[in-house]
């Protein structure tokens, strides 16, 4: 088994590769997690450490779990965004193994589709920390775009809409603006 072999080692994380495919058909489909497969291919550490938010497919020491009192958020929906970002934060020693060790299925009406009001604003509230946490550790890279957010949002609530622009336009620097808007195209 892949994951004994790091049973008794130092690192704070282990980062592995993983498939997705449709629940129905189970169909190979593009993965989940937007360049990942790039990543997995480089070993881009970082990466894994940053933009990786799934709690699958690694393996995290309980000591900097402890230690850091690191914790998913209380929300309805990206509560592990957190969780993922704090654990690459703090994991000092951390490797990508790129053997695939999990499957992860894409269905719809899960929970990553879900876009109604709530959730949406959740999605953009953490989102929004989580920018604001990656430029402090200088690690805007990873960063997550806003765009595809907004988008939804407009077509929801146009008045919540603005009121969200305004606090991203005010809070970010022009440069990241124009990164969200080229990877959106």
């Amino acid at each position: 088994n892949y994951v004994d072999e790091y049973a008794n080692s130092d690192y704070d994380a282990v980062f592995f590769g993983f498939h997705t495919v449709d629940s129905d058909s189970l169909k190979k489909m593009p993965s989940r997690v937007i360049g990942s497969e790039d990543a997995l291919e480089k070993g881009d550490i970082d990466y894994f450490k940053y933009r990786f938010h799934g709690p699958w497919a690694k393996l995290v020491n309980k000591k900097i779990i402890d230690k850091y009192h690191i914790r998913c958020d209380e929300v309805i929906c990206s509560n592990d965004t957190f969780l993922a970002g704090k654990i690459g934060y703090y994991a000092n020693k951390a490797i990508v193994d790129k053997r695939r060790i999990y499957v992860t299925t894409v269905r719809e009406g899960s929970l990553v589709h879900m876009m109604n009001e709530k959730s949406l604003m959740t999605r953009i509230e953490v989102s929004m920390r989580y920018n604001n946490f990656l430029r402090e550790i200088n690690k805007c890279k990873y960063r997550i775009n806003m765009i595809s957010l907004f988008g939804y949002l407009y077509k929801i609530n146009r008045k919540i809409f603005v009121k969200y622009l305004i606090v991203y336009i005010k809070d970010e620097t022009i440069v990241n603006i124009f990164l969200d808007f080229k990877k959106s195209l």
